[in-house]
């Protein structure tokens, strides 16, 4: 979905965002489900955080696939 945040004139290049997941997660993931936070920081004013969820089902990663990502972290891909 769109957002929209209004900031005070002159410090709309100040503002800071970033994306955090949630520590530890782990499929499956139900769509809608939380998977983290979005944080915008503007400089004099309380940072706001939305939350951020899962737009599509994720489902746990089947053996064969497992073992393909787990070889691609091995070798830095």
């Amino acid at each position: 979905r769109d957002m929209f945040v209004t900031v005070p004139r002159g410090t709309g290049s100040d503002r800071k965002t970033k994306a955090v997941a949630i520590a530890g997660l782990k499929a499956p993931i139900a769509k809608g489900q939380k998977v983290g936070e979005y944080i915008i920081s503007v400089p004099g004013r309380p940072d706001t955080r939305l939350p951020l969820v899962a737009a599509a089902p994720v489902a746990e990663a089947g053996p064969l696939l497992a073992a393909w990502l787990w070889l691609k972290s091995l070798v830095g891909m």
